[in-house]
């Protein structure tokens, strides 16, 4: 095996020089603030519901506090509306109402 590196033909491209480049600032979109959820009966229903469930969806997030998620998911589920129990489950999925519920231990099933 030869230890010289065989010489680049004349006229053959070449790789061209590297030339740093600055990194250009990235901009980050903006997200939308979630609203704050306050951790009580009475407690804010999800933005994510549509505007027809709301009123519903409130009456069992006041269920959820006084007798716990699965009686509010019990009775969601009699009304027969799968559009209600989705409603229902993005706003007691929320982080700060989740985490209420769970202080006042009304996420399990006694």
């Amino acid at each position: 095996m030869p230890d010289q590196v065989p010489a680049v033909p004349e006229g053959a491209p070449t790789a061209p020089e590297y030339v740093p480049v600055e990194p250009t600032p990235q901009t980050v979109p903006e997200v939308p603030e979630t609203p704050v959820v306050e951790a009580t009966p009475g407690a804010a229903v999800s933005t994510a519901v549509p505007e027809e469930l709301v009123e519903q969806v409130q009456q069992l997030v006041d269920t959820a506090f006084t007798k716990g998620v699965p009686a509010a998911v019990d009775e969601a589920r009699k009304i027969g509306n799968p559009a209600l129990v989705d409603a229902l489950h993005a706003t007691l999925s929320e982080p700060a109402m989740h985490d209420a519920l769970e202080s006042r231990g009304k996420l399990s099933v006694d």
